[in-house]
């Protein structure tokens, strides 16, 4: 294996991937949740605090293959696509 590129990522605090390789990652810095092919090209680039997402802490894939990120904020998990 080799290392992803980090690109732009600013402070990576958390990831998951998926049965299809696919990596999210949660920008703690800039609040964004990042999806990348596991060769590291980014994908999709979603703002949380777009959706009102007002503190991002976790990062996750659901068996319909949607990136769902949790809001410590709200205490709840929010689909994002």
């Amino acid at each position: 294996p080799s290392p992803l590129p980090a690109g732009d990522l600013l402070k990576p605090v958390a990831l998951e991937t998926d049965p299809a390789g696919r990596i999210a990652v949660l920008d703690g810095k800039d609040g964004s949740i990042r999806v990348l092919t596991s060769g590291g090209r980014e994908v999709l680039r979603f703002m949380c605090k777009d959706a009102g997402i007002l503190k991002p802490t976790a990062v996750g894939f659901g068996l319909d293959g949607a990136v769902h990120v949790f809001d410590q904020a709200t205490s709840g998990w929010y689909k994002l696509q």
